[in-house]
């Protein structure tokens, strides 16, 4: 009983698992086919910045 129980929730869980990596496969709604500009700022301390950019 405990077997198949183990074995129904193990298969239950791979059965989720594959359609939730499935899903992110479809196609991208932007018109750009999913690409966008973005700007990404990263903050750091001042002592590990080249003289050079300030």
């Amino acid at each position: 009983m405990k077997r198949e129980l183990g074995l129904t929730l193990t298969l239950a869980a791979a059965a989720v698992m594959t359609a939730g990596m499935l899903g992110g496969c479809g196609k991208a709604s932007s018109g750009q086919g999913g690409r966008e500009e973005v700007r990404l700022m990263v903050w750091s301390p001042s002592e590990d910045q080249s003289k050079d950019s300030g």
